[in-house]
Formats: structure tokens, C-alpha cells, sequence
């Protein structure tokens, strides 16, 4: 059935394959971002918030501490005074933090302990209001020795019970703080383990398509069915052994027939191959031989392309060139041929590249002899001046051509200026 389908509907449906999978990844991460985004916004705007509230009711009930010890101690009514007022705004502050922290409350563990905390905290407050009298000399009820005692005595066990309900109540929020970031944590990890699954599965899903396209409709494809060895696109032409070769042809026409009507012929790969082997025997007045070789490969070359039907553009056009070669078998002559031709190519631009180092060596080093003798210091910049035979004087530019030959100097004879060489 899927084989009977259309071209266009094969690749559609391959595509959408792909397109789901894309798909799926960014709705799998839009969700589990969103998870942790929401995670960490409990920790940043609720958590950690009660955590540094609980922390300023801490050091309110400290200033209330000192208050009345100070209280206590002085003899001065105006001190006495400022130390009262002190108390009361530490205790004002006290009742503002307790009612920003009690909207903030949404567990039932961090509810219970909440509640703790403000039995604790009316006890607390009931031992300030009664010790305080006891202890202001300006006050009726003042009496050093029961405030002394009250001090040491109920004041400091409810101080005790307030303060450990404070800490257990910041110990059970940072828990949370430490389950809420191991949650996140683990979201993350689980979302990076999905998306990369599903990522993997989306690349082995196109690689195997890709694969199934070209293996179904390449040039020499055994899985092409009849209706299409007709094209829109690609290759066609029959070879010797009934196997399609490369050919463009206008659309709709069928390869078979066009072979069997002798439309096409292919070029005669014999003469190809002996043209290819005499490439560069040939001289051309005032034409470096291997310059001439690399005209007479870049023609032969197109020439071979064009017969094929290859169509190879300019981009990569050698490298296309010999992978099509490679890959028809009736062709294997034109490609051995080829390879020896351009292995013939390399080894007369390295020929020609070490003849021209050799004399450039031997004209450098007669310029470090002359450098030598007129006490010259022996960089690249100087062996290049003296090589162009130009005169500088301290002021002038250096020349581009100076530098790119020094530059050539110091990559070719990096054994002669070694303290340029990093």
C-alpha cells in the first residue's frame, strides 16, 4: 500500500513524522519548564520569604531582651524611657511580621507549627507586659527583687518556648526549601533524559528516512518502481547492465524509452580514459606545465560530467565529481584514470613547490650571510627587506609584500628565526 502512494505523499508523511517528533519535544519541554519555573517561583516568593521573616522575629525578640534588661539596670527615667519605646516598635514589627507570614501558610505541617508559634508568642508577649512593670522604677509595681526573679523565672521560660517554636518552624520551611529544590532538580534531570531520548529518536527517524529516499529513488536504485524510473526531479538512463544511470530528462519522460529510441548516448569511455592518461604530455608555449595539467583536468572533467548528465555545479564541484564516479560501476575506468590523474597533479605542484623553496633558501641564505656581515639583527621583516631589495628608513610604512614574505619565511624556514616562532 505505502509503496503505491505518490511521491509527494511519502515525503509528506516522512516529514510529519519528523515535524511530530519536533514537536513533541518543544511541548515535553514548554511543560516541564513551566514545572520547574513554578517550583522554584514556591521557593523564591514563599519560601525563603517566611524563612527571613521568621529570622527578623528572632532579632525583635533580641532588642526586646536587651530593652528590658536595660530597663532593669538603669535608673535614669528618660534612658528608661527610650529603651520602652525601643521594646514596643520591636514588638509593633513583631506583629506586622506575624501577619505578612500568616498568608503565606498553605501546608498543613508549616500551618500546624505556625499556630505553635503564636501560642508561644502570646506567652511571650504576656511575660513583657508583666516583667516590665517590675522592672521600670518609674512604675507602680516597680520591685527589683520579683523583677530579677520573673527575669530568670517564667520571663526566660517563655522566652525559651518561643524561641524553640520560632527555630522548628524555620527548620521545617527550609526543609521544604531543600524538597521543593530537589524536586526542581529532579525535573530538570527527567526533562533533560526526555528530550534528549525523543531528540535522538527525531535524528535516527531523519537519518533512516534519508536513507530510504536515496536508497528508493537514488540513480542506481533496485527499489524504484516502474512508474517512477519515470522523473520530476532527478536521473535517469539506462546502462549496459539495465540499471539507471544519471541522466536529466524533461519531466514525464520515461527513461527506458528514451534509452530504447537512442536518445541518449553515453560518451565513449574508452577514448575518455586514453585522453585522460596523455593529460599534460602536451606543450603550450609560455604555459607552466602544471598549470596546463590543471586546464586539461578541469576540461576533462566537465567534459565527462556533461556526457554523464552528471549536472555538477561549482561548489565542491571535484569533490562531487569523484564521489559520482566512485559510485557507478560502469564507470570505474574513467575513475581509476581520474585518480591517477590528479595523483599526477600533486606530485608536480610538489615538485614545483620544492624546487621553489630550495631556491628561496639558498637566495635567504645568502641574504643572512650580508645580514650577518652588516651586524643585522636576523628577523623575518629584516631577511624580507633585504630579499625585495628595498630600502626603509625608520619612519616608512612597512610594505604589504615585505610583510607577506616574511610571513612566508617564518612558516617555510621556522628553523632560522626561532625566537619569532610562538
Amino acid at each position: 500500500m505505502f509503496r503505491n502512494l505518490k511521491l509527494g505523499m511519502k515525503l509528506g508523511i516522512g516529514f510529519a513524522l519528523v515535524l511530530a517528533l519536533l514537536i513533541g519535544i518543544s511541548t515535553i519541554s514548554i511543560l516541564r519548564i513551566t514545572n520547574i519555573s513554578s517550583a522554584m517561583t514556591d521557593i523564591i516568593d514563599r519560601r525563603v520569604p517566611e524563612v527571613k521573616l521568621s529570622n527578623e522575629v528572632l532579632e525583635n525578640m533580641m532588642l526586646v531582651r536587651i530593652s528590658l534588661r536595660n530597663v532593669l539596670l538603669s535608673s535614669d527615667k528618660n534612658y528608661i524611657q527610650g529603651q520602652i519605646d525601643v521594646l514596643n516598635e520591636a514588638k509593633r514589627k513583631n506583629s506586622e511580621v506575624f501577619d505578612q507570614l500568616k498568608p503565606m501558610i498553605h501546608t498543613e505541617g508549616t500551618k500546624a507549627l505556625f499556630e505553635k508559634m503564636g501560642e508561644a508568642r502570646k506567652n511571650y508577649v504576656a511575660a513583657v507586659n508583666t516583667f516590665l512593670p517590675l522592672a521600670d522604677i518609674s512604675s507602680a509595681q516597680y520591685d527589683e527583687v520579683k523583677a530579677k526573679q520573673y527575669l530568670f523565672g517564667d520571663y526566660a521560660k517563655a522566652t525559651s518556648e518561643f524561641t524553640t517554636q520560632i527555630k522548628n518552624f524555620i527548620a521545617s520551611v527550609s526543609n521544604d526549601i531543600e524538597k521543593s529544590g530537589k524536586e526542581a532538580e529532579d525535573l530538570g534531570s527527567a526533562a533533560k533524559s526526555l528530550v534528549l531520548t525523543i531528540s535522538i529518536a527525531a535524528i535516527i527517524l531523519t537519518i533512516l528516512f534519508a536513507w530510504w529516499i536515496t536508497r528508493m529513488y537514488g540513480a542506481n536504485s533496485k527499489e524504484m518502481s516502474s512508474r517512477d524510473k519515470f522523473t520530476y526531479f532527478a536521473f535517469a538512463g539506462l546502462g549496459t547492465d539495465g540499471a539507471l544511470e544519471l541522466q536529466r530528462l524533461p519531466e514525464g519522460t520515461d527513461a527506458r524509452q528514451l534509452f530504447a529510441a537512442g536518445g541518449w548516448i553515453p560518451p565513449d569511455i574508452v577514448d575518455l580514459v586514453d585522453r585522460i592518461n596523455h593529460a599534460g604530455s602536451s606543450e603550450l608555449e609560455g604555459v607552466p606545465p602544471v598549470e596546463r595539467l590543471d586546464n586539461e583536468f578541469n576540461t576533462l572533467m566537465m567534459e565527462c560530467a556533461n556526457g554523464f548528465g552528471m549536472g555538477i555545479g561549482n561548489w565542491q564541484k571535484e569533490q562531487l565529481f569523484f564521489n559520482i564516479l566512485a559510485s557507478w560501476p560502469m564507470l570505474a575506468p574513467l575513475h581509476t584514470a581520474f585518480l591517477a590523474l590528479r595523483e599526477k597533479h600533486a606530485q608536480m605542484v610538489a615538485e614545483r613547490r620544492a624546487a621553489s623553496l630550495e631556491k628561496r633558501k639558498a637566495r635567504l641564505d645568502e641574504v643572512l650571510v650580508e645580514m650577518r656581515a652588516d651586524k643585522l639583527e636576523i628577523t623575518s621583516i629584516n631577511a624580507a627587506v633585504r630579499i625585495q631589495g628595498i630600502a626603509l628608513t625608520a619612519e616608512e610604512k612597512i610594505p604589504h609584500k615585505v610583510k607577506d614574505l616574511a610571513k612566508r619565511l617564518r612558516k617555510d624556514f621556522s628553523h632560522y628565526f626561532p625566537a619569532e616562532i610562538s
